[in-house]
C-alpha cells in the first residue's frame, strides 16, 4: 500500500511537471503584452506628428497620447532622434466634425468626429519596421446646452487621442 502511494505521488508531481512545461512552451499570452518590435529596438523617439488638417493643436493631442501609451506598454520613449533605436513618425491627414442629431429648432445636440491619421515606425537607419498605414477613427459626442462647441470637441478629441494611441501602439507591439 506504501508502494502505491509512492507511485501515484511520483505520477502526480510528473503529470504538474509536464502540464507546466507544456503550458509555458504553448505560445500562450497575455493580450496587450506581445511585442514584435525586433530585439534591437530599446528605444522609440516620436517626434510632433505632422498636421495636415484645419484643427490646432490636434498634432499636440495626439503625439502626446501616443507617447504615453508607449510609456504605459513599457517601451522606453526618447525625445531625441539620435539617442533612438526607432522613430514613429505620424501624420493626421484629415479632421472633420459634423452634426448627426439636430433639435427640433433646428440646433446640433450630437456630433459626429473623424480623424484619419498615417503611422509609421523607421529604424534609426531609416528601414521601415512598421509600415506607413492609414487609419480612420470616428466617434460622437453630445453638445448639451450651456457647453461651449470648442470645448466639447476638444474633451471629445482627447478621448479618440486615447483610442488612436491604443491602436497604433498595439499594431507596432503586437502586429495586429
Amino acid at each position: 500500500m506504501l508502494n502505491k502511494m509512492a507511485k501515484r505521488g511520483k505520477i502526480k508531481i510528473f503529470l504538474e511537471i509536464f502540464t507546466l512545461t507544456f503550458l509555458m512552451g504553448c505560445g500562450y499570452a497575455l493580450v496587450g503584452t506581445g511585442k514584435s518590435l525586433p530585439t534591437s529596438i530599446k528605444t522609440i523617439a516620436v517626434p510632433m506628428f505632422q498636421n495636415n488638417t484645419q484643427r490646432i493643436e490636434i498634432e499636440k493631442i495626439v503625439t502626446s497620447a501616443v507617447t504615453q501609451e508607449l510609456i504605459r506598454r513599457g517601451v522606453k520613449v526618447v525625445e531625441r532622434e539620435e539617442f533612438a533605436d526607432a522613430i514613429l513618425k505620424g501624420v493626421i491627414s484629415s479632421y472633420s466634425t459634423y452634426p448627426t442629431t439636430v433639435s427640433p429648432d433646428a440646433r446640433a445636440t450630437k456630433y459626429g468626429i473623424t480623424v484619419v491619421v498615417r503611422a509609421q515606425l523607421l529604424s534609426s537607419k531609416g528601414e521601415e519596421i512598421y509600415p506607413n498605414s492609414e487609419l480612420r477613427f470616428t466617434d460622437e459626442y453630445d453638445l448639451r446646452e450651456g457647453t461651449d462647441y470648442f470645448s466639447a470637441e476638444t474633451e471629445r478629441l482627447r478621448k479618440l487621442s486615447e483610442q488612436i494611441a491604443k491602436s497604433i501602439v498595439s499594431l507596432i507591439l503586437e502586429g495586429f
